[in-house]
């Protein structure tokens, strides 16, 4: 609990530009979430890498990290 930071990077395999939504919730063992933050990265181009770092306050309770990330266009 109390505040997160979680770093990584995403390797596009996209066939044109894209726009990457990466998440990553803190929840309980039963799905509840506890925290949650997210990055937006804008127009990865195919075979670059974009690194990023997520930060969250986290209540106490979470028991897991689940990232998610979502690609296209953004906004």
């Amino acid at each position: 609990a109390g505040k997160q930071t979680v770093s990584g990077e995403i390797a596009s395999s996209a066939d044109k530009a894209a726009d990457y939504l990466v998440s990553v919730s803190w929840t309980t063992a039963a799905g509840d979430v506890m925290g949650r933050g997210y990055k937006v990265l804008k127009g990865v181009m195919p075979g670059d890498t974009a690194r990023f770092k997520i930060r969250a306050d986290v209540a106490d309770g979470a028991t897991q990290c689940v990232p998610g990330v979502v690609y296209g266009k953004v906004g």
